[in-house]
Protein backbone atom coordinates (compact mmCIF):
# COMPACT_ATOMS: atom_id res chain seq x y z
CA UNK A 1 0.00 0.00 0.00
CA UNK A 2 2.74 2.63 0.90
CA UNK A 3 4.39 2.15 -2.39
CA UNK A 4 0.86 2.48 -3.90
CA UNK A 5 0.55 6.14 -1.98
CA UNK A 6 4.55 6.70 -2.93
CA UNK A 7 3.91 6.41 -6.49
CA UNK A 8 0.52 9.47 -6.32
CA UNK A 9 2.36 11.56 -4.76
CA UNK A 10 5.53 11.53 -7.17
CA UNK A 11 3.27 11.66 -10.13
CA UNK A 12 0.95 13.92 -8.64
CA UNK A 13 3.61 16.86 -7.58
CA UNK A 14 4.87 16.57 -11.13
CA UNK A 15 1.63 17.91 -12.43
CA UNK A 16 0.54 21.17 -12.67
CA UNK A 17 -2.29 22.78 -10.41
CA UNK A 18 -5.81 22.50 -10.94
CA UNK A 19 -4.47 19.26 -12.98
CA UNK A 20 -5.94 15.25 -12.44
CA UNK A 21 -5.19 12.26 -14.20
CA UNK A 22 -7.45 8.62 -14.38
CA UNK A 23 -6.04 5.26 -14.61
CA UNK A 24 -8.40 2.57 -15.59
CA UNK A 25 -7.43 -1.01 -16.27
CA UNK A 26 -9.37 -4.54 -15.98
CA UNK A 27 -8.35 -4.41 -12.07
CA UNK A 28 -7.58 -0.63 -11.28
CA UNK A 29 -9.31 2.53 -11.20
CA UNK A 30 -6.99 5.52 -9.77
CA UNK A 31 -7.93 8.90 -9.47
CA UNK A 32 -4.81 11.69 -9.12
CA UNK A 33 -5.78 15.30 -8.41
CA UNK A 34 -3.71 18.16 -8.08
CA UNK A 35 -5.58 20.71 -5.94
CA UNK A 36 -5.11 24.59 -3.86
CA UNK A 37 -6.76 24.43 -1.17
CA UNK A 38 -8.22 27.70 -1.55
CA UNK A 39 -10.05 26.01 -5.02
CA UNK A 40 -11.90 23.09 -2.64
CA UNK A 41 -15.54 24.43 -3.00
CA UNK A 42 -17.33 21.03 -2.47
CA UNK A 43 -17.17 17.41 -1.52
CA UNK A 44 -15.44 15.45 -3.55
CA UNK A 45 -16.80 11.90 -4.81
CA UNK A 46 -14.94 9.22 -6.32
CA UNK A 47 -14.95 7.53 -9.08
CA UNK A 48 -16.60 9.80 -11.33
CA UNK A 49 -19.01 6.68 -13.09
CA UNK A 50 -19.49 9.65 -16.10
CA UNK A 51 -16.19 10.25 -17.08
CA UNK A 52 -15.74 9.36 -20.64
CA UNK A 53 -13.50 5.86 -20.76
CA UNK A 54 -14.70 4.58 -17.28
CA UNK A 55 -14.46 1.22 -17.54
CA UNK A 56 -17.73 -1.01 -17.12
CA UNK A 57 -16.63 -2.75 -13.82
CA UNK A 58 -16.54 0.53 -11.91
CA UNK A 59 -19.04 2.90 -14.05
CA UNK A 60 -22.01 0.12 -12.58
CA UNK A 61 -20.53 -0.18 -9.63
CA UNK A 62 -22.45 1.33 -6.76
CA UNK A 63 -19.10 2.14 -4.47
CA UNK A 64 -18.15 5.23 -3.72
CA UNK A 65 -16.45 7.56 -1.41
CA UNK A 66 -17.00 11.14 -0.53
CA UNK A 67 -13.86 13.25 0.56
CA UNK A 68 -15.39 16.48 2.43
CA UNK A 69 -13.61 19.96 1.81
CA UNK A 70 -13.18 20.36 5.05
CA UNK A 71 -10.35 17.88 5.01
CA UNK A 72 -8.52 19.68 2.92
CA UNK A 73 -7.06 21.76 5.66
CA UNK A 74 -2.85 21.60 6.23
CA UNK A 75 -1.34 20.23 9.92
CA UNK A 76 1.24 23.03 9.92
CA UNK A 77 -0.40 26.67 10.49
CA UNK A 78 2.38 28.10 8.26
CA UNK A 79 1.16 25.86 5.48
CA UNK A 80 -2.79 27.05 6.11
CA UNK A 81 -1.50 30.65 5.64
CA UNK A 82 -0.14 30.40 2.41
CA UNK A 83 -2.74 30.86 -0.24
CA UNK A 84 -0.22 28.55 -2.42
CA UNK A 85 -0.36 25.59 -0.69
CA UNK A 86 -1.87 22.65 -2.44
CA UNK A 87 -2.80 19.14 -1.76
CA UNK A 88 -2.37 15.84 -4.16
CA UNK A 89 -5.31 13.77 -4.23
CA UNK A 90 -5.21 10.17 -4.94
CA UNK A 91 -7.84 7.38 -4.89
CA UNK A 92 -7.84 3.93 -6.07
CA UNK A 93 -10.78 1.65 -6.34
CA UNK A 94 -9.44 -2.59 -6.51
CA UNK A 95 -11.89 -4.77 -8.48
CA UNK A 96 -9.71 -7.65 -6.09
CA UNK A 97 -7.17 -7.45 -3.91
CA UNK A 98 -8.04 -9.87 -1.59
CA UNK A 99 -5.30 -12.36 -2.52
CA UNK A 100 -2.74 -9.70 -1.20
CA UNK A 101 -3.94 -8.11 1.61
CA UNK A 102 -4.80 -11.49 4.04
CA UNK A 103 -7.97 -11.33 6.28
CA UNK A 104 -8.72 -11.97 10.39
CA UNK A 105 -9.21 -15.45 11.48
CA UNK A 106 -12.47 -16.60 12.22
CA UNK A 107 -13.64 -17.55 8.89
CA UNK A 108 -13.85 -13.78 8.08
CA UNK A 109 -13.30 -13.05 4.07
CA UNK A 110 -13.15 -8.90 2.06
CA UNK A 111 -16.65 -8.96 1.13
CA UNK A 112 -16.31 -5.65 -1.24
CA UNK A 113 -13.94 -3.85 -3.01
CA UNK A 114 -11.26 -2.21 -2.17
CA UNK A 115 -10.61 1.72 -2.25
CA UNK A 116 -7.78 3.42 -0.95
CA UNK A 117 -7.52 7.11 -0.47
CA UNK A 118 -4.14 9.15 0.39
CA UNK A 119 -3.78 12.92 0.34
CA UNK A 120 -0.04 14.51 0.79
CA UNK A 121 0.50 17.09 2.99
CA UNK A 122 -1.36 15.23 5.68
CA UNK A 123 -3.97 17.36 6.05
CA UNK A 124 -6.49 17.15 9.81
CA UNK A 125 -9.04 14.44 9.34
CA UNK A 126 -10.09 14.50 13.86
CA UNK A 127 -13.00 16.88 12.86
CA UNK A 128 -13.83 14.91 9.56
CA UNK A 129 -15.15 12.33 8.25
CA UNK A 130 -15.03 9.93 5.05
CA UNK A 131 -18.03 8.71 3.82
CA UNK A 132 -17.53 5.13 2.04
CA UNK A 133 -20.57 3.23 0.65
CA UNK A 134 -19.54 -0.70 -0.56
CA UNK A 135 -21.45 -3.13 -2.15
CA UNK A 136 -20.74 -6.57 -0.84
CA UNK A 137 -19.32 -8.71 -3.55
CA UNK A 138 -21.46 -11.92 -2.10
CA UNK A 139 -24.74 -12.53 -0.60
CA UNK A 140 -25.23 -15.04 2.30
CA UNK A 141 -22.29 -13.81 4.32
CA UNK A 142 -22.51 -12.47 7.81
CA UNK A 143 -22.10 -9.45 10.31
CA UNK A 144 -20.30 -6.67 7.36
CA UNK A 145 -18.37 -4.17 9.00
CA UNK A 146 -15.73 -1.78 8.08
CA UNK A 147 -12.06 -2.11 8.54
CA UNK A 148 -9.07 0.02 7.22
CA UNK A 149 -5.57 -1.33 6.58
CA UNK A 150 -3.47 -0.49 10.09
CA UNK A 151 0.42 -1.24 8.75
CA UNK A 152 1.43 0.28 11.92
CA UNK A 153 1.24 -3.28 14.03
CA UNK A 154 4.46 -4.41 14.54
CA UNK A 155 3.31 -8.25 15.05
CA UNK A 156 2.62 -8.26 11.37
CA UNK A 157 5.11 -8.00 8.34
CA UNK A 158 2.98 -5.92 6.15
CA UNK A 159 0.12 -4.41 8.41
CA UNK A 160 -3.39 -5.85 9.29
CA UNK A 161 -6.78 -4.95 9.25
CA UNK A 162 -8.63 -3.14 12.10
CA UNK A 163 -11.62 -1.44 12.84
CA UNK A 164 -10.32 1.79 14.76
CA UNK A 165 -10.83 4.56 12.92
CA UNK A 166 -13.54 3.18 11.25
CA UNK A 167 -17.31 2.51 12.04
CA UNK A 168 -20.50 0.73 10.37
CA UNK A 169 -22.95 3.06 10.52
CA UNK A 170 -25.64 1.33 7.91
CA UNK A 171 -25.37 -1.76 6.38
CA UNK A 172 -28.22 -4.33 4.90
CA UNK A 173 -28.13 -7.49 2.50
CA UNK A 174 -26.02 -5.39 -0.47
CA UNK A 175 -24.29 -2.65 0.99
CA UNK A 176 -22.63 -1.28 3.65
CA UNK A 177 -21.86 2.23 5.00
CA UNK A 178 -18.81 3.45 7.00
CA UNK A 179 -17.30 6.50 8.37
CA UNK A 180 -13.88 6.87 8.66
CA UNK A 181 -11.77 9.46 10.48
CA UNK A 182 -8.03 9.38 8.80
CA UNK A 183 -7.01 8.32 5.37
CA UNK A 184 -6.15 4.83 4.77
CA UNK A 185 -7.34 1.55 2.36
CA UNK A 186 -10.67 0.83 3.03
CA UNK A 187 -13.14 -2.73 2.52
CA UNK A 188 -15.75 -4.62 4.32
CA UNK A 189 -15.22 -7.79 6.14
CA UNK A 190 -17.72 -10.58 6.90
CA UNK A 191 -18.25 -13.89 8.19
CA UNK A 192 -18.87 -16.98 5.82
CA UNK A 193 -21.61 -19.97 6.96
CA UNK A 194 -20.00 -23.02 7.96
CA UNK A 195 -21.76 -24.58 4.14
CA UNK A 196 -19.69 -22.11 2.13
CA UNK A 197 -16.69 -23.00 3.79
CA UNK A 198 -16.62 -26.27 2.65
CA UNK A 199 -17.03 -24.71 -1.15
CA UNK A 200 -13.59 -22.93 -1.52
CA UNK A 201 -12.04 -26.12 -0.44
CA UNK A 202 -12.75 -26.35 -4.56
CA UNK A 203 -15.18 -28.73 -4.60
CA UNK A 204 -18.76 -28.50 -5.45
CA UNK A 205 -21.58 -27.97 -3.16
CA UNK A 206 -23.37 -31.22 -2.24
CA UNK A 207 -26.54 -28.81 -3.25
CA UNK A 208 -25.56 -28.68 -6.71
CA UNK A 209 -24.17 -32.35 -6.63
CA UNK A 210 -27.63 -33.52 -5.73
CA UNK A 211 -29.19 -30.96 -7.88
CA UNK A 212 -27.49 -32.17 -10.96
CA UNK A 213 -27.11 -35.70 -9.95
CA UNK A 214 -30.71 -36.66 -9.77
CA UNK A 215 -31.43 -34.65 -13.01
CA UNK A 216 -28.85 -36.86 -14.84
CA UNK A 217 -29.76 -39.86 -12.98
CA UNK A 218 -33.65 -39.50 -14.08
CA UNK A 219 -32.15 -38.36 -17.71
CA UNK A 220 -29.69 -41.80 -18.09
CA UNK A 221 -33.15 -43.50 -16.91
CA UNK A 222 -34.64 -42.51 -19.93
CA UNK A 223 -32.15 -43.07 -22.58
CA UNK A 224 -31.76 -46.24 -20.99
CA UNK A 225 -35.56 -47.36 -21.99
CA UNK A 226 -35.70 -45.54 -25.20
CA UNK A 227 -32.60 -47.67 -25.83
CA UNK A 228 -34.26 -50.88 -25.11
CA UNK A 229 -37.45 -50.06 -26.95
CA UNK A 230 -35.51 -48.17 -29.89
CA UNK A 231 -36.63 -50.77 -32.67
CA UNK A 232 -40.17 -49.76 -32.17
CA UNK A 233 -40.11 -45.84 -31.04
CA UNK A 234 -37.81 -44.88 -33.59
CA UNK A 235 -39.25 -41.55 -34.82
CA UNK A 236 -38.23 -37.97 -35.01
CA UNK A 237 -39.83 -36.95 -31.81
CA UNK A 238 -37.58 -39.61 -30.35
CA UNK A 239 -34.22 -38.53 -31.73
CA UNK A 240 -34.79 -34.89 -30.64
CA UNK A 241 -35.71 -35.59 -27.43
CA UNK A 242 -32.03 -37.98 -27.11
CA UNK A 243 -30.34 -35.19 -27.95
CA UNK A 244 -32.27 -33.09 -25.88
CA UNK A 245 -31.23 -34.98 -22.71
CA UNK A 246 -27.73 -35.23 -24.09
CA UNK A 247 -27.34 -31.27 -24.13
CA UNK A 248 -28.94 -31.53 -20.21
CA UNK A 249 -26.80 -34.51 -19.31
CA UNK A 250 -23.53 -32.55 -20.54
CA UNK A 251 -25.02 -29.20 -18.77
CA UNK A 252 -24.80 -30.40 -15.42
CA UNK A 253 -21.86 -32.01 -15.83
CA UNK A 254 -19.93 -29.07 -16.96
CA UNK A 255 -21.56 -27.33 -13.89
CA UNK A 256 -19.93 -29.25 -11.16
CA UNK A 257 -16.83 -29.20 -13.48
CA UNK A 258 -16.59 -25.78 -13.50
CA UNK A 259 -16.76 -25.33 -9.71
CA UNK A 260 -13.40 -27.16 -9.32
CA UNK A 261 -11.37 -25.37 -12.01
CA UNK A 262 -11.67 -21.03 -11.75
CA UNK A 263 -7.36 -21.55 -10.53
CA UNK A 264 -7.12 -22.79 -14.07
CA UNK A 265 -8.10 -20.21 -16.83
CA UNK A 266 -7.34 -22.40 -20.00
CA UNK A 267 -9.85 -25.32 -18.35
CA UNK A 268 -12.68 -22.86 -16.87
CA UNK A 269 -12.44 -20.63 -20.22
CA UNK A 270 -12.90 -24.07 -22.39
CA UNK A 271 -15.72 -25.19 -19.56
CA UNK A 272 -17.72 -21.82 -19.94
CA UNK A 273 -17.74 -21.81 -24.00
CA UNK A 274 -18.86 -25.55 -23.52
CA UNK A 275 -21.23 -24.56 -21.16
CA UNK A 276 -23.00 -21.46 -23.06
CA UNK A 277 -23.06 -24.03 -25.92
CA UNK A 278 -25.08 -26.43 -24.34
CA UNK A 279 -27.43 -24.26 -22.22
CA UNK A 280 -28.23 -22.76 -25.72
CA UNK A 281 -28.28 -26.32 -27.38
CA UNK A 282 -31.17 -27.34 -24.44
CA UNK A 283 -33.01 -24.29 -25.66
CA UNK A 284 -33.23 -25.41 -29.39
CA UNK A 285 -34.14 -28.77 -29.32
CA UNK A 286 -37.09 -28.09 -27.56
CA UNK A 287 -37.60 -25.76 -30.29
CA UNK A 288 -36.50 -28.25 -32.73
CA UNK A 289 -39.48 -30.35 -31.41
CA UNK A 290 -42.11 -27.76 -31.53
CA UNK A 291 -40.79 -26.63 -35.39
CA UNK A 292 -41.48 -31.04 -36.08
CA UNK A 293 -44.82 -30.70 -34.59
CA UNK A 294 -45.78 -27.87 -36.68
CA UNK A 295 -44.94 -29.80 -39.83
CA UNK A 296 -46.42 -33.03 -38.92
CA UNK A 297 -49.88 -30.79 -38.37
CA UNK A 298 -49.13 -28.85 -41.42
CA UNK A 299 -49.09 -31.97 -43.74
CA UNK A 300 -45.04 -30.86 -44.66
CA UNK A 301 -42.82 -33.79 -46.33
CA UNK A 302 -40.26 -34.45 -43.75
CA UNK A 303 -37.20 -35.11 -46.36
CA UNK A 304 -33.57 -36.06 -45.43
CA UNK A 305 -32.66 -32.91 -45.70
CA UNK A 306 -35.25 -31.22 -43.25
CA UNK A 307 -34.22 -34.20 -40.57
CA UNK A 308 -30.70 -33.00 -41.33
CA UNK A 309 -32.18 -28.81 -40.82
CA UNK A 310 -33.46 -30.07 -37.42
CA UNK A 311 -29.78 -30.69 -36.38
CA UNK A 312 -28.30 -27.87 -37.67
CA UNK A 313 -30.65 -26.03 -35.37
CA UNK A 314 -30.57 -28.18 -32.45
CA UNK A 315 -26.64 -28.29 -32.64
CA UNK A 316 -25.49 -26.06 -35.34
CA UNK A 317 -26.92 -22.78 -34.19
CA UNK A 318 -25.61 -22.81 -30.74
CA UNK A 319 -22.28 -23.67 -32.10
CA UNK A 320 -22.81 -20.28 -34.34
CA UNK A 321 -23.51 -18.28 -31.56
CA UNK A 322 -21.02 -19.44 -29.23
CA UNK A 323 -18.11 -19.43 -32.06
CA UNK A 324 -19.44 -15.69 -33.37
CA UNK A 325 -19.48 -14.62 -28.98
CA UNK A 326 -15.75 -16.18 -29.02
CA UNK A 327 -14.33 -14.88 -32.49
CA UNK A 328 -15.49 -11.32 -31.51
CA UNK A 329 -13.98 -11.40 -27.46
CA UNK A 330 -10.98 -13.38 -27.91
CA UNK A 331 -12.44 -15.72 -25.39
CA UNK A 332 -11.96 -12.52 -22.60
CA UNK A 333 -15.26 -12.70 -19.99
CA UNK A 334 -15.27 -16.43 -20.72
CA UNK A 335 -14.77 -17.56 -16.98
CA UNK A 336 -13.72 -15.23 -14.08
CA UNK A 337 -11.82 -15.44 -11.07
CA UNK A 338 -14.56 -16.68 -9.11
CA UNK A 339 -16.78 -18.30 -11.29
CA UNK A 340 -16.75 -20.60 -14.77
CA UNK A 341 -19.64 -18.80 -16.35
CA UNK A 342 -20.09 -15.42 -18.50
CA UNK A 343 -18.71 -12.49 -17.19
CA UNK A 344 -21.53 -10.31 -16.06
CA UNK A 345 -20.01 -7.31 -16.85
CA UNK A 346 -19.02 -5.85 -20.61
CA UNK A 347 -22.48 -7.29 -21.81
CA UNK A 348 -21.33 -10.94 -22.84
CA UNK A 349 -24.14 -12.28 -20.70
CA UNK A 350 -26.39 -10.76 -23.64
CA UNK A 351 -25.01 -13.61 -25.86
CA UNK A 352 -26.88 -16.36 -23.79
CA UNK A 353 -29.97 -13.98 -22.39
CA UNK A 354 -30.23 -12.82 -26.67
CA UNK A 355 -30.77 -16.25 -28.30
CA UNK A 356 -32.20 -17.82 -25.13
CA UNK A 357 -34.73 -15.26 -25.25
CA UNK A 358 -35.63 -15.52 -29.45
CA UNK A 359 -35.91 -19.09 -28.92
CA UNK A 360 -38.43 -19.23 -25.99
CA UNK A 361 -40.35 -16.16 -28.09
CA UNK A 362 -40.32 -18.60 -31.32
CA UNK A 363 -41.51 -21.35 -29.69
CA UNK A 364 -44.47 -19.24 -28.48
CA UNK A 365 -45.31 -18.62 -31.79
CA UNK A 366 -44.91 -22.11 -33.74
CA UNK A 367 -46.84 -23.22 -30.33
CA UNK A 368 -49.87 -20.92 -31.30
CA UNK A 369 -50.26 -22.06 -34.56
CA UNK A 370 -50.05 -25.64 -33.51
CA UNK A 371 -52.76 -25.10 -31.09
CA UNK A 372 -54.99 -23.29 -33.89
CA UNK A 373 -54.46 -26.16 -36.47
CA UNK A 374 -55.44 -28.77 -33.83
CA UNK A 375 -58.64 -27.14 -32.48
CA UNK A 376 -59.47 -26.05 -35.69
CA UNK A 377 -63.07 -27.49 -37.04
CA UNK A 378 -61.20 -30.74 -39.18
CA UNK A 379 -58.21 -31.10 -37.46
CA UNK A 380 -55.96 -31.51 -40.58
CA UNK A 381 -58.23 -30.01 -43.24
CA UNK A 382 -56.90 -31.12 -46.69
CA UNK A 383 -57.14 -35.07 -47.66
CA UNK A 384 -53.96 -34.49 -48.83
CA UNK A 385 -52.43 -33.01 -45.91
CA UNK A 386 -53.89 -35.65 -44.02
CA UNK A 387 -52.18 -38.07 -46.56
CA UNK A 388 -48.56 -35.87 -46.24
CA UNK A 389 -49.05 -35.95 -42.26
CA UNK A 390 -49.45 -39.60 -42.25
CA UNK A 391 -46.41 -40.43 -44.14
CA UNK A 392 -47.93 -43.25 -46.04
CA UNK A 393 -48.98 -44.50 -49.32
CA UNK A 394 -52.23 -44.03 -51.09
CA UNK A 395 -54.17 -47.43 -50.02
CA UNK A 396 -54.88 -49.64 -52.21
CA UNK A 397 -58.72 -50.68 -53.66
CA UNK A 398 -59.50 -50.86 -50.11
CA UNK A 399 -56.44 -52.77 -48.53
CA UNK A 400 -55.92 -50.57 -45.41
CA UNK A 401 -59.72 -51.20 -44.20
CA UNK A 402 -59.51 -54.89 -44.67
CA UNK A 403 -56.02 -55.33 -42.97
CA UNK A 404 -56.80 -53.33 -40.05
CA UNK A 405 -56.75 -55.99 -37.48
CA UNK A 406 -53.75 -56.92 -39.37
CA UNK A 407 -52.00 -53.60 -38.03
CA UNK A 408 -52.82 -52.08 -40.74
CA UNK A 409 -54.24 -48.25 -40.11
CA UNK A 410 -56.51 -46.23 -42.01
CA UNK A 411 -54.91 -42.71 -43.36
CA UNK A 412 -58.05 -40.84 -41.28
CA UNK A 413 -56.27 -42.81 -38.01
CA UNK A 414 -52.58 -42.00 -38.49
CA UNK A 415 -53.69 -38.29 -39.17
CA UNK A 416 -55.37 -38.31 -35.59
CA UNK A 417 -52.29 -40.56 -34.42
CA UNK A 418 -50.52 -37.64 -35.79
CA UNK A 419 -52.54 -34.63 -33.65
CA UNK A 420 -52.28 -36.88 -30.85
CA UNK A 421 -48.37 -36.46 -31.06
CA UNK A 422 -48.35 -32.66 -31.58
CA UNK A 423 -50.52 -32.30 -28.66
CA UNK A 424 -48.24 -33.95 -26.78
CA UNK A 425 -45.09 -32.36 -27.82
CA UNK A 426 -46.84 -28.73 -27.72
CA UNK A 427 -48.00 -29.82 -24.18
CA UNK A 428 -44.52 -30.93 -23.45
CA UNK A 429 -43.28 -27.56 -24.51
CA UNK A 430 -45.20 -25.62 -22.10
CA UNK A 431 -44.20 -27.34 -19.40
CA UNK A 432 -40.47 -28.03 -20.09
CA UNK A 433 -39.74 -24.87 -21.42
CA UNK A 434 -40.33 -22.38 -18.43
CA UNK A 435 -38.54 -25.07 -16.26
CA UNK A 436 -35.63 -24.88 -18.45
CA UNK A 437 -35.53 -21.44 -18.07
CA UNK A 438 -36.04 -21.34 -14.08
CA UNK A 439 -33.45 -24.20 -13.95
CA UNK A 440 -30.26 -22.50 -16.23
CA UNK A 441 -31.63 -18.91 -14.70
CA UNK A 442 -31.19 -20.45 -10.65
CA UNK A 443 -28.00 -22.74 -12.65
CA UNK A 444 -26.12 -18.73 -13.64
CA UNK A 445 -27.14 -17.27 -9.67
CA UNK A 446 -25.93 -20.22 -8.66
CA UNK A 447 -22.64 -20.25 -10.19
CA UNK A 448 -21.97 -16.48 -9.76
CA UNK A 449 -22.61 -16.05 -6.66
CA UNK A 450 -21.66 -19.22 -4.99
CA UNK A 451 -21.66 -17.79 -1.48
CA UNK A 452 -25.67 -17.98 -1.70
CA UNK A 453 -27.16 -21.31 -0.14
CA UNK A 454 -30.92 -19.89 -1.62
CA UNK A 455 -29.66 -19.94 -5.54
CA UNK A 456 -28.01 -23.31 -5.29
CA UNK A 457 -31.01 -24.88 -3.42
CA UNK A 458 -33.16 -23.64 -6.28
CA UNK A 459 -31.26 -24.54 -8.57
CA UNK A 460 -31.08 -28.24 -6.83
CA UNK A 461 -35.02 -28.56 -6.88
CA UNK A 462 -35.65 -26.92 -10.51
CA UNK A 463 -32.95 -28.92 -12.11
CA UNK A 464 -34.22 -32.43 -10.43
CA UNK A 465 -37.96 -31.70 -11.13
CA UNK A 466 -36.79 -30.99 -14.60
CA UNK A 467 -35.59 -33.96 -14.92
CA UNK A 468 -38.47 -35.72 -13.00
CA UNK A 469 -40.81 -34.13 -15.56
CA UNK A 470 -39.36 -34.93 -18.94
CA UNK A 471 -39.09 -38.75 -17.92
CA UNK A 472 -42.70 -38.27 -16.89
CA UNK A 473 -43.61 -36.44 -20.15
CA UNK A 474 -41.73 -38.60 -22.53
CA UNK A 475 -41.68 -41.71 -21.09
CA UNK A 476 -44.37 -42.84 -18.70
CA UNK A 477 -47.26 -40.42 -20.30
CA UNK A 478 -46.00 -41.04 -24.02
CA UNK A 479 -48.81 -43.02 -25.80
CA UNK A 480 -46.01 -45.02 -28.01
CA UNK A 481 -43.77 -46.25 -25.05
CA UNK A 482 -46.69 -47.42 -22.78
CA UNK A 483 -47.86 -49.20 -25.52
CA UNK A 484 -44.91 -50.90 -26.34
CA UNK A 485 -44.56 -52.08 -22.97
CA UNK A 486 -48.03 -53.31 -22.84
CA UNK A 487 -47.25 -55.21 -25.92
CA UNK A 488 -44.14 -56.82 -25.08
CA UNK A 489 -46.00 -57.81 -21.15
CA UNK A 490 -48.71 -59.52 -23.32
CA UNK A 491 -46.34 -60.94 -25.57
CA UNK A 492 -44.88 -62.66 -22.60
CA UNK A 493 -47.57 -63.85 -20.94
CA UNK A 494 -48.93 -65.18 -24.10
CA UNK A 495 -45.20 -67.17 -24.46
CA UNK A 496 -45.69 -68.59 -21.07
CA UNK A 497 -48.76 -69.77 -21.11
CA UNK A 498 -47.97 -71.50 -24.14
CA UNK A 499 -45.19 -72.66 -23.01
CA UNK A 500 -47.48 -74.67 -20.31
CA UNK A 501 -49.75 -75.96 -21.95
CA UNK A 502 -47.12 -77.41 -24.38
CA UNK A 503 -45.64 -78.95 -21.28
CA UNK A 504 -48.95 -80.13 -20.33
CA UNK A 505 -49.75 -81.86 -23.33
Amino acid sequence: MQVIEDFIHIVGMGMMAFQNSYLMTGNVVASIQKLPAASVLTDINFPMKGRKGMVDWARNSEDRVVIPKSIFTPVSSKELDESSSVFVLGAVLYKNLDLILPTLRNYTVINSKIIVVTIRPEPKTTDSFLEIELAHLSNGTLNPYCVLWDDSKTNESLGTWSTQGCKTVLTDASHTKCLCDRLSTFAILAQQPREIIMESSGTPSVTLIVGSGLSCLALITLAVVYAALWRYIRSERSIILINFCLSIISSNILILVGQTQTHNKSICTTTTAFLHFFFLASFCWVLTEAWQSYMAVTGKIRTRLIRKRFLCLGWGLPALVVATSVGFTRTKGYGTDHYCWLSLEGGLLYAFVGPAAAVVLVNMVIGILVFNKLVSRDGILDKKLKHRAGQMSEPHSGLTLKCAKCGVVSTTALSATTASNAMASLWSSCVVLPLLALTWMSAVLAMTDKRSILFQILFAVFDSLQGFVIVMVHCILRREVSNVILVRETNDAYKGVFLVNKHLL
